[in-house]
């Protein structure tokens, strides 16, 4: 589920790979009702805004985060957070052009946006880097 609480539409995103389910998910015409379960757990920012958030994801696990940093910066929640998200290039990283406005719109949110095999790519626009220990 990427989508924030204020956004009409239900956003949900997947990486497409090469399995039986994700050929069907990639055919099925647009509007097609389907049946969906879940998520289970409660993945919201906390409430005490005087802790900083810290948000460590890398390629789709982003989309929870991205509902949290905008819901944060419609309802310019005080909270200060930072996003820690890992890619091999910044043309597979999912939402990386939202993320990176979302700063204009939200100065208490900082994106460290880091990449893994930048020479596999031609965009200077992110650190060549890993996130780790």
């Amino acid at each position: 589920m990427a989508s924030a609480p204020q956004e009409e539409a239900l956003m949900v995103a997947t990486r497409l790979r090469d399995t039986a389910f994700k050929r069907v998910l990639r055919d099925m015409p647009l509007e097609t009702v389907v049946k969906i379960e879940g998520p289970f757990g409660n993945l919201t920012l906390h409430n005490n805004a005087k802790r900083t958030a810290v948000l460590l994801s890398g390629g789709i696990g982003i989309t929870p985060f991205r509902s949290i940093l905008f819901r944060a910066a419609k309802e310019k929640l005080p909270h200060r957070i930072f996003l820690f998200y890992s890619n091999r290039r910044p043309e597979d990283a999912p939402f990386l052009a939202e993320l990176q406005a979302l700063q204009k719109e939200n100065s208490s949110y900082k994106l460290v946006a880091t990449m893994n095999e930048m020479d596999k790519s031609p965009s200077a626009l992110a650190r060549r880097d890993r996130v780790d220990r």
